[in-house]
C-alpha cells in the first residue's frame, strides 16, 4: 500500500489504560470473592479465552470522496465470568480487540464492549455497595460510514449504594442511588455527570409472582453544554414472575424529560418475555417505550450501542424484536 498523511482524531490513550486496570482489578476481585468457601456461595460462570487474527477492511478510512482498503491485526480477550458469595457478586462480560491497522496514520484501536458489574454486600439483603462500568464504541458521525477514523471509545460509569428495608414480610421498599461519568473521546460535548435515583415498594404476591411500584429520576449536567442539561422522571407499575423454562415482566407508567426552558411527556412501557424451547434453544421477545439520550444506550449489559446517534438530544425510543438463540456443543447461533 502507499502511505498517505489522513488527518485522525486523537484518541485518549489514558482512558483506555484505566479501563485495563478495571479490568484487571475486577477480574481479581471476583475470582477471590468465587474462591471463598462460606456458607452460601457459588461459582456461577467462569469463561475466559483469547482471540488472535487478521483482517482485511476496503473502508478503513475516506479521502476526497473516496474510500481506501486496508489490513490489520488483531488481538482480543473474551470473558464470562459470574461469580457470587453471600457478601460479593460480580459479573464480567467482555469482547475486547486490540487492532493494529497496517495504514500509516490510523491510529490503532480497541474495538468490542467490557460490561462490568460488582455488588459489594456490606449488610446481605440489606446494604450493598455498586460498581458499574460499560466500555464500547460508537460512531462519531452517522452520515459516514464506519471505520477506524469514524469510530471512537465510549465509557460509562456508576458507583453507589443500594438499601432494602423489609416492610411486614412480604413486603420490601427498595432504594438505589448511582453517581456516574459518562466520557468520549471525540465527542467532548458529550462528556456529563449524571445522578441517578430508583425508589419502589415490592409485594412478593407468590414464590414465582413479584409487583411493585417505582419512581426514577436521572439528572444529567454536560461539562461544556450546559444548556442540554435534563432531567428525566418515570414512575410505573411493575409485574415480575419467573416462568417454570423463563420469565416474564411488565414495566407500564409515564416518563418526562424536563430542560431548563421546556418539559415533555410520554407513556413508559417494557415488556419482556424469553422462554426455553429445547434443552439448548431460548426464545426472547422485548417491547420498549423510553425517554433515553446517547450516553444512556451505552449503559448495561449487552448493548448494542453501535449505531447510537451522538447527539445532544433527548429521544423517545420506541423498539420491539424477538431473538431465538441455539447453544450447540461447540457453536452457537443467534437470530
Amino acid at each position: 500500500h502507499t502511505d498517505m498523511d489522513i488527518p485522525v482524531a486523537k484518541k485518549n490513550s489514558t482512558r483506555l489504560l484505566g479501563q485495563l486496570s478495571l479490568i484487571a482489578a475486577a477480574c481479581l476481585v471476583s475470582m477471590n470473592a468465587s474462591a471463598q468457601t462460606a456458607e452460601g456461595s457459588s461459582d456461577r460462570t467462569s469463561n475466559v479465552g483469547f482471540t488472535f487474527g487478521t483482517g482485511y477492511t476496503d473502508n478503513v478510512f475516506q479521502a476526497d470522496g473516496g474510500t481506501s482498503s486496508g489490513n490489520y491485526k488483531a488481538i482480543g480477550i473474551v470473558t464470562d465470568i459470574d461469580r457470587e458469595s453471600r457478601r460479593f457478586r460480580g459479573i464480567i462480560q467482555t469482547d475486547l480487540a486490540f487492532r493494529d491497522y497496517s495504514n500509516s496514520g490510523i491510529d490503532n484501536e480497541p474495538w468490542g464492549r467490557f460490561d462490568m458489574e460488582l455488588e459489594l454486600r456490606a449488610v446481605p439483603d440489606r446494604f450493598s455497595w455498586m460498581v458499574l462500568d460499560n466500555f464500547a464504541e460508537g460512531t462519531t458521525d452517522p452520515f459516514l460510514a464506519t471505520g477506524p477514523t469514524n469510530r471512537e471509545q465510549i465509557n460509562v460509569f456508576e458507583t453507589g449504594p443500594a438499601v432494602y428495608l423489609p416492610l411486614g414480610q412480604l413486603t420490601e421498599f427498595r432504594v438505589t442511588g448511582l453517581v456516574g461519568e459518562r466520557s468520549f473521546d471525540d465527542s467532548v460535548e458529550l462528556d456529563s455527570d449524571t445522578t441517578s435515583t430508583t425508589a419502589g415498594v415490592f409485594r412478593e404476591i407468590n414464590s414465582t409472582t413479584e409487583l411493585g411500584f417505582s419512581f426514577s429520576s436521572r439528572d444529567v449536567e454536560y461539562d461544556l453544554t450546559p444548556d442540554a442539561d435534563n432531567t428525566i422522571d418515570s414512575a410505573y407499575f411493575s409485574y415480575d414472575k419467573q416462568l417454570a423454562s423463563g420469565s416474564a415482566s411488565v414495566s407500564f407508567g409515564i416518563n418526562e424529560v424536563d430542560y431548563a426552558t421546556l418539559s415533555d411527556d410520554a407513556p413508559f412501557f417494557d415488556i419482556a418475555w424469553n422462554r426455553d424451547v429445547g434443552r439448548r434453544s431460548n426464545l426472547a421477545f422485548r417491547m420498549l417505550n423510553r425517554f433515553i439520550d446517547a450516553g444512556e444506550q451505552f449503559r448495561g449489559r449487552g448493548e448494542d450501542s453501535r449505531d447510537t446517534v451522538l447527539s445532544l438530544d433527548v429521544f423517545e425510543e420506541q423498539s420491539a424484536g424477538a431473538t431465538l438463540s441455539v447453544d450447540g456443543s461447540r457453536t452457537t447461533m443467534a437470530f
